[in-house]
C-alpha cells in the first residue's frame, strides 16, 4: 500500500522531468561483461531525500551477443527497484511497469534512457548527490548477476 503511495506521489514528477529530458546518445563510460552481455555508461538521476524526493531512476545500455532479458535490479541505495517503460499515450506520457523484464535481442542493444526504458528507484535510503555512485545488481534471465557501478548526474 504505501509503496503504491509513494509511487503515486513521485510518478508527477518524474513523468515530466522524463519527458522534458531530449533523448540523446549515451556518453562512453565504464563497461561491464558479463557472459555475452555488456552493460555501459551506467548512471542516476541526483535525488534529494530531504527535499522530499523519495525517488530517482537510473540508465544505461545494455549488449548482447547471444540474446538475454534484464529480469530485476536491486540497489541498497532504494527499498523498492523496478523496471519502467515511458509511452505516449495521445500525446500524454505515461510510466508504467514492465512485466516479464526487457528483452536484449541477440546481436543488439537496447538503451535505457530518459523518455524510454529505464530503472525506477523508490523509496530512496540516502541522498543521490551529483558525483557520487551507487551500486546497481542486475538479475539476467542467462548471464545471471551483472553488477555496476553508477554514477549520479543530471541529464
Amino acid at each position: 500500500m504505501m509503496r503504491r503511495f509513494v509511487f503515486a506521489l513521485i510518478t508527477a514528477a518524474l513523468l515530466g522531468a522524463c519527458a522534458a529530458t531530449p533523448a540523446a546518445t549515451t556518453p562512453a563510460g565504464p563497461e561491464t561483461t558479463v557472459g555475452s552481455v555488456t552493460v555501459s555508461a551506467p548512471w542516476a538521476r541526483p535525488a534529494e531525500t530531504m527535499a522530499g524526493m523519495t525517488s530517482s531512476a537510473a540508465y544505461m545500455t545494455i549488449r548482447s551477443g547471444d540474446g538475454d532479458r534484464l529480469m530485476a535490479v536491486s540497489t541498497a541505495a532504494a527499498q523498492y527497484v523496478e523496471l519502467h517503460t515511458m509511452t505516449d499515450d495521445n500525446g500524454v506520457m505515461r510510466m508504467r511497469e514492465v512485466e516479464g523484464g526487457i528483452e536484449v535481442p541477440a546481436d543488439s542493444e537496447v538503451d535505457l534512457k530518459p523518455g524510454g526504458f529505464h530503472v525506477m528507484l523508490l523509496g530512496l535510503t540516502r541522498e543521490l548527490k551529483e558525483g557520487d555512485t551507487i551500486t546497481l545488481d542486475l538479475t539476467f534471465e542467462t548471464a545471471g548477476k551483472v553488477t555496476v557501478d553508477a554514477t549520479v548526474r543530471k541529464p
